[in-house]
Formats: structure tokens, sequence, C-alpha cells
């Protein structure tokens, strides 16, 4: 079955059940099947291939047109059997990901599928009708003669005594009741199979072989919209020659070939059509293949709709599509955030087969498959552009949390144990304050501490506490940045721990705080006010934390914090120019301008404010900076607008802009107009324009009065 087992056999199996003998032995086999029949992701290519069986029985039994005398009730069209096929058809879809989609019951199912919205309600009321209908007519014919059959009378009187027999008055009302469900059961299974055949309905050629270019189709492609339809024809001709990876086998070009109707009509609807065309041909020639993407976009169209905007406005999701062709198929169930965790996807410390590789790979894959779900999120609603900083930290925090354990695990698995041990994970940055995007990076610091560094592991190859830690935190950073299979997961930036990148990978807890008593300059604890604990033992992570907080609530020389500060400032806007107008971080009046004042404010005022030292979101932190006095109404009003619209603007970069881009294109300036409620980009670059002068002026105002109050 695993090696050459058909769609068919599949569909079979999902009435399968142990009914005599050995049934625990029976249970065993099916769940060994469990993998054949139920595929993890949403099977579209299984549609045509069940499709094409039910063509073939009524090509075999002659059941090819809707009748009443001689019809089969079971196989002929609209009969049983295409009830079931339209109920199985769609549990081989979907049942791998939705368990409730796995029932033996045809009517059961019906049910299922329309609470899952996979139907509707309409639908599956109507079917269940018209399975009772056929079921009840079935029986009463085998009861008839007392023998296995599914086939209607073909003369008139048997047919007669046979309507009266089923409770009708006549054959006329028999043959209208039977010949109304009949053709509802047909309609309904048009609708989910049939759906191929009316994709060539343009109005115009749309030929795209031989060697040159059809001048009809050139028409065509012009009616609808494309600028250059010799490009695209020539484009569309490549395809078809078998250049490309996706399209070398026969399968995958009759797929294309049924598709390309369609896609066009989907690529003509964008806001660029010749610049949408081009990025789906740029994604086209990064699929690894093809047959099953086609099948699955041919089946149902809306979900080629979703494609064109992948690659039409968010070019960092499309390359992930390209490489991972299934992660189409998460977003039918709806946009929203995933409810499962990646604690629940692995067992961390207890993985003996795949070990530490195992948790990487699955780690991977969870957090791959979610970053796609958030970014296609933000694409459907870029109103929720504010609250995605907090769903991608959430997925950082639990992948670390997933890679710690699974690290210190196989470290002792190789090494053994240290007594009291504790290492700790202290995510600074975005990831300290919650605020992520994604293709944010970690910026972390690893921290250890144990009650004797010169003590020896308990492991038959033992080691001293000193490498034992080296090695455990150089595992954890290769869970996170190694490249696999499954690809790349975070960037890690180190540089703000003791020494920056030329010091150990791991600090231990007394030199951390030693360091930043004695030698750490301003803009390092600065960096502190952001910092969070996160993977890692609760008891050191309070003792980490207290230092920080105390470190944050020192009493400081104002003025030299400000120089500080106003030197920094400098130094970054003569060194790290904007790249372009959307680059919204660097330059005065940028992100860095608004975390500045806060950091400064922060550490200026900690001493008498304990409750500035706990890491927050931007928003929150200019909050309670007007809370406790600190932020005037003004300030807090021109910090808080324009911290707005950068971290939706960073949300969205995160997706679709280049910072250096100066202009983005029709679809995503459409993008960052909706994300942002302007109504052209002109307002857009006044309104960032206006923010970086409110913010720089701000930013003046207070840095200067700290300096005059620390000088009175």
């Amino acid at each position: 079955y695993e090696s050459m087992g058909q769609n068919w056999e599949r569909a079979v199996y999902i009435k399968g059940r142990p009914i005599a003998g050995d049934i625990a032995a029976g249970a065993a086999f099916l769940a060994e099947l469990t993998p054949y029949i139920w595929r993890r992701y949403y099977d579209f290519a299984a549609i045509e291939d069940v499709h094409s069986m039910k063509r073939q029985i009524h090509a075999v039994r002659g059941h090819g047109a809707l009748a009443t005398r001689g019809h089969n009730l079971k196989l002929g069209r609209g009969g049983i059997r295409e009830i079931e096929f339209f109920v199985q058809t769609q549990q081989l879809i979907a049942g791998g990901r939705n368990h409730d989609l796995r029932g033996h019951r045809t009517v059961d199912m019906l049910q299922a599928l329309a609470e899952a919205q996979w139907v509707s309600q309409d639908t599956a009321h109507g079917l269940t009708q018209a399975y009772y209908f056929l079921r009840r007519l079935e029986h009463r014919l085998q009861m008839r003669l007392d023998e296995q059959t599914q086939t209607l009378p073909t003369d008139e009187g048997s047919l007669t005594r046979f309507a009266r027999f089923a409770g009708y008055d006549g054959l006329a009302d028999f043959e209208r009741a039977l010949h109304e469900t009949l053709s509802y059961v047909t309609g309904e299974y048009a609708l989910l199979f049939e759906s191929s055949e009316s994709l060539a309905d343009i109005d115009g050629n749309l030929v795209f072989t031989g060697g040159e270019d059809d001048p009809e189709t050139l028409e065509t492609l012009s009616r609808m919209g494309f600028a250059r339809p010799q490009l695209v024809s020539a484009q569309i001709r490549g395809w078809h020659s078998g250049r490309l990876r996706a399209t070398r086998s026969s399968r995958a070009r009759e797929g294309l070939t049924r598709l390309q109707p369609l896609l066009l009509r989907a690529l003509a609807r964008a806001a660029d059509p010749d610049d949408s065309f081009l990025r789906f041909d740029n994604f086209l020639q990064a699929l690894p293949a093809g047959v099953q993407l086609f099948a699955m976009f041919q089946s149902n169209p809306d979900l080629l709709d979703l494609l064109v905007d992948v690659v039409s406005v968010a070019p960092r999701l499309s390359a992930w599509l390209g490489r991972n062709p299934q992660f189409v198929d998460m977003v039918m169930s709806g946009y929203e955030a995933d409810e499962r965790r990646l604690a629940d996807t692995l067992t961390v410390a207890g993985d003996a087969e795949g070990g530490f590789d195992k948790v990487m790979d699955k780690a991977r894959v969870f957090i791959h498959e979610q970053h796609f779900r958030l970014g296609v999120q933000l694409l459907a609603d870029p109103a929720s552009a504010p609250l995605a900083g907090a769903r991608f930290t959430d997925l950082a925090e639990q992948c670390l949390d997933a890679l710690h354990p699974a690290a210190i695990a196989d470290i002792e698995r190789q090494y053994g144990r240290i007594d009291n041990a504790q290492m700790l994970v202290l995510g600074l940055g975005k990831l300290g304050s919650r605020e992520m995007a994604l293709q944010s990076d970690l910026d972390i610091i690893i921290i250890c501490d144990c009650d004797d560094f010169a003590a020896q592991s308990d492991g038959a190859r033992s080691i001293a506490a000193d490498v034992w830690f080296a090695r455990a935190a150089r595992r954890l950073l290769s869970g996170l940045t190694a490249p696999t299979a499954e690809g790349l997961l975070y960037d890690v930036d180190m540089r703000l721990r003791p020494s920056g990148n030329a010091g150990p990978m791991v600090t231990k807890l007394a030199s951390f705080v030693e360091y930043q008593n004695s030698d750490a300059w301003t803009w390092e604890h600065m960096a502190l006010t952001r910092a969070r604990c996160l993977a890692g033992p609760a008891e050191l992570a309070d003792r980490v934390q207290a230092h920080i907080v105390d470190i944050i609530t020192r009493p400081r020389n104002v003025q030299k914090l400000c120089a500080d500060v106003v030197e920094m400032r400098e130094k970054i806007i003569d060194h790290q120019k904007p790249a372009g107008p959307f680059d919204i971080r660097r330059g005065a009046g940028g992100l860095v301008d608004i975390e500045f004042i806060c950091q400064t404010l922060q550490l200026a005022h900690g001493a008498r404010h304990p409750s500035l030292a706990a890491p927050m979101p931007l928003a929150d932190l200019l909050a309670l900076l007007q809370d406790v006095g600190l932020l005037d109404d003004a300030a807090f009003a021109g910090l808080s607008a324009a911290a707005e619209t950068y971290g939706s603007l960073r949300q969205i970069a995160g997706l679709a802009i280049e910072d250096h881009e100066a202009e983005p294109g029709v679809a995503r300036s459409q993008l960052l107009l909706k994300t942002l409620n302007e109504p052209d980009m002109a307002r857009l670059r006044d309104r960032l324009t206006q923010h970086r002068q409110d913010v720089e002026g701000v930013f003046r105002r207070v840095l200067a009065d700290l300096a005059a109050d620390a000088a009175d």
C-alpha cells in the first residue's frame, strides 16, 4: 500500500474496521495503514483520481445518463456511490489534519464536513435526505425478489408495481421524485468534481504551443490587461517546453494546461498583472515539482487567488512557498494562528531515536508553518499588524523552550550531568520587548551558573564544567542557526554579551554581573531595559532578573547619560543612513530615536520609578512614561502615533518591502496604504516625514530637559 496503493484503495479503507476474528490484530493493521490513508497535508491530487474512477464505472456499467427504468441506484448517475464519493474524497483531502473527518458513516461525515465548513449545511442536509431516499428504494428493491440488486426494472409493468411498493400512487409520481433526487445529487457532485471542465471560458484564444506566438492569444492577453503579452506568451511556452523542474513530467504539463485560463484570470485581477506574472514565473522556477500543486489549484480556485496575492505582494512568503508548496493547504482552514504549540509536537528530552537533530527538524517544520500562516494572515488582514509582534515572539519563545532542554539533555547523554548546573537564555531587543517581525533575528545572551566550575561531569566521557556549559551553549545555538534539510530557523545576534562577538558563547552569572557593574557602556545598560529571561530554570531567572533590575534602577549621573546617548545617536545617524523611505528604523526621528528616548528616561528615573525596569512593548512603555509624569501629553501623542505607524510598517516590510525600495510597486504599495489607512503614497510619505520631525523634536527636548535638570 505504501509503495503502490491507489486513491480508490485509500477510499475503501475509510470504512474499514475489524468485525471478526482477532480484533486486536485487525486494529493494529489499520493503525499501520493510517499514514497511507490519512495524509498529513490536504491531498487535492486525490480528487481527479477518484472522479476518474467514477467516470470509469459509468463507462463500464453504461450508466452515464440520468434515467429511471433500468437505472442503478448505487452506481448510476446521481446514485448512492456518487454521494459516498462526494464525502470520501473530501475525507481523503482533509482527514489527515482533522481527525473528526475520519468516520465510517456517510451521513455522519456529511454533518462533520458541514461543521468543518467544507460543505454548507444546506448541502449536507440535501445529500443526507437523498442518501436516505435512495437507500430506502434500494432496500425495497432487494425485498421485492429477495435478491442482491440495485437496478430498477426496465419494463413498465414491473416498474409500476415497484413504484406502488415504494409508496407512490403511480409510476409518474415515482419517476418525478427519483429524477429530482438524482439530478440534485449529480449537481452537487458536479460542483465538487467537475470544475475543471469549465476552466476554458475566456473570450479568446489561449494557445501556447509551437515556437511562435499565436496572434489571437496575444490579443486575448492584451484584453485581459497584460501590457507585455509577448513576454507572457514566451514565458508560458517556456513552461511547456519542460525546462522547469515543475513542468518536466507530462502529467505536470497537462495539469498546467488545464490550469492556464484560471491562472491568467487570477493574475489579470492583480494590481499589476505583468509584475505579478513575472513574480509567479520566479515562483514556478523555484518549485521542485508541480503536479500536486497544479491539481490543488484546479480543484480549489480560491487557493490560486491566494497564491497570486502571496507571489505579487510578499516575496519572502513566496520563496518559502516555492520550497514548501504544501504550505498552501494550511490556509484552507482559515487565517487564524494555529492553536497547536511546538511542545505538543515533540518529546523534548526523550527522543531516543532522533535525538537533538530530530528536535531541530521538528522545530523548523513547526516554526516555518506558523510563520507562513501568520504572514498570510497579515496579508489578508493588514489591520492585525499591531498584534503580530506578540505572535512572532511567542513562536520564538516556543522554539527556545523546546531547544534549550533538548540541548542540555543531549550534552548530558554524551558527558553526564554536573550538580546544580543551570543555563538560561536572556532575550533582548525585539525578542525581549515582544515586538518581533517575520525577519527578526534573536538578540540573546546565554548565562550559566553552578556551584563549582572546576567540577567534572559524571559521564563516561567526563569534562569540566566550563567545557560542559560551552558545548551546551554551542549545541543550543546550532539548534537555532544550523541549516538542515528543513531549512534555517533564526539568525542569532549575540553582540550584546560581555566582550561582544569575541567573547565566549556562554557567560557566567558572576562575570555578567561584574561586567555590567564595572565595564558596561551606557548603550549596554540601555539594551538591558528590554532584557527578559526566557528558557531556563526559574531560580536562575529570578537571580538574573534581580541583577538587571538593580542595574536599571540605580542612581546615575544623568548629565553623562545624556551626553553618551547624544554621542551614540550622532554616530548612528552618521554611519547608518536610511536605506530608503521605508527604512523607518534608522535616521533622525526614526524608531531608534523613540527607543533611545524611552531607554534614557528609564535609566535616568529608574531609581524613583522601579516599574520602569520591566521589559515591555514600546506602546506600553510610552503609556507608562506618561503615567509617571515623564512624558507630557504632546510628547506622548507624537511618539505614540509614530511608534504605531513604524510598528505596523515593520510588520508589513517584513513580508513585502525591502528597506532600500523607493517605489515598492503597485500591489505592495496598495498593501502599505491599506495597512496605514492612507489614500495614496504621497500622503503616506508626508505622514512618515511628519513623524520623523515630531520624534526628532521630542528627542531634543527630552534630552535637553534631562541635562538641564541634572545641572540644577
